[in-house]
């Protein structure tokens, strides 16, 4: 049995950092995963024909797949995983700004600013200790 010294143990104060914006991510995605699912429902009922349906759920389920995967990636603490959901969610909360905004777009926008600020917030911490 080893033994370790309580004094040499290394506190990793990124760590719950990086659970959170993980979690905040996946949250996120399982947002959008929802709307594509109602989505998907609702222009089904509109009668939309099968080719716009597809393309509209495809898009919203690669964005929610984006978020699982910047999720996940962010926890092997590289510096492209962290440039990279920044660039995800950017680029998302501009496609959710553009267009129909409605109050689910208001909630989504809203989500990734905050989950974009909260990874400004340990940013320079999170690249140096790669």
């Amino acid at each position: 049995m080893i033994k370790q010294n309580k004094a040499k143990r290394i506190h990793d104060t990124l760590a719950p950092k990086i659970f959170t914006a993980r979690f905040l991510l996946s949250a996120n995605a399982l947002l959008w995963l929802g709307f594509t699912i109602y989505i998907g429902v609702d222009m089904f009922k509109a009668q939309n024909t099968t080719y716009v349906i597809f393309l509209a759920c495809f898009f919203l389920l690669l964005n929610a797949g984006a978020m699982f995967g910047c999720g996940a990636w962010l926890g092997k603490r590289q510096p492209w995983a962290y440039f990279l959901t920044l660039s995800v969610l950017v680029l998302n909360g501009f496609f959710t700004r553009v267009g129909q905004f409605e109050v689910f777009n208001l909630i989504a926008f809203v989500a990734d600013l905050l989950i974009f600020i909260f990874l400004l917030t340990f940013g320079r911490a999170y690249v140096q200790s790669t």
